[in-house]
């Protein structure tokens, strides 16, 4: 997606753009939603007209949605308060083409409400080590959960999180421990064990395309002209996103 969008800006604009995006995906996680930013001195049409002018060069699966202009400083990465992720598990028998360029598939049984009460445990501030890559770089495993809630819808299963910030590989992990507790291979105790540094087995790393970054939010306050005067520390900005 990266570098067809910035393809498409180059070949638009005549000059080499750089593309600073609010969360940064890995191979084969899909995006519904999503944001990016490039600086440049001057447009020869209105912010506003760029998506249109986009759109005639992109795929057919990929889309700009809404262009415009920003206040100078903001950062589409750091000053973003929560992200929203769904992972989806099709439970057919047999694998349905229907579901599988978007869904994990999964046929064995799965306890649904041991699941969700067990999807409780995530809720809250809490180190987030165990469900990441282990990245000597991560300068900060602390995050913030503000939602996990399993939803089903006959043979679809949807697990929707909601974070200010996620480390990477966090939401297919944290799915695996889910799928490894409706399974009854591990129990929410291990969970626990794992978001209090304790010693665990190892839980269950889902396949990355059953994972779709849905929603970016920003405070209001990001929009006015000003906002980023002193209000970014860089050392504490770093996020590893899924």
């Amino acid at each position: 997606m990266q570098g067809t969008l910035t393809d498409a800006l180059c070949e638009t604009l005549g000059l080499a753009v750089r593309l600073l995006f609010a969360s940064r995906t890995d191979r084969g996680v899909h995006a519904t939603h999503n944001v990016a930013m490039l600086t440049v001195d001057h447009l020869p049409f209105a912010a506003e007209k760029l998506a249109d002018v986009l759109n005639d060069r992109l795929p057919g699966d990929l889309v700009v949605a809404e262009s415009r202009e920003v206040p100078r400083g903001f950062h589409p990465r750091y000053f973003a308060d929560r992200r929203e992720y769904a992972y989806r598990i099709f439970r057919g028998l047999r694998p349905d083409i229907r579901y599988s360029r978007f869904a994990a598939h999964h046929p064995q049984p799965l306890d649904v409400p041991a699941m969700r009460l067990a999807a409780a445990l995530f809720l809250g501030e809490h180190d987030f080590t165990q469900f990441s890559c282990r990245d000597k770089a991560l300068k900060n495993p602390i995050c913030n959960v503000h939602a996990c809630e399993v939803e089903e819808r006959r043979k679809l299963l949807t697990v929707n999180v909601s974070a200010a910030r996620f480390l990477r590989r966090m939401v297919c992990l944290m799915v695996g421990a889910l799928v490894d507790v409706g399974s009854g291979r591990l129990s929410p105790g291990h969970i626990a064990d794992a978001l209090s540094g304790r010693e665990h087995p190892a839980f269950t790393n889902m396949p990355g395309h059953g994972l779709t970054l849905t929603g970016v939010h920003y405070p209001e306050h990001v929009w006015y002209e000003g906002f980023a005067e002193g209000a970014l520390d860089t050392e504490d900005a770093g996020d590893d996103d899924e």
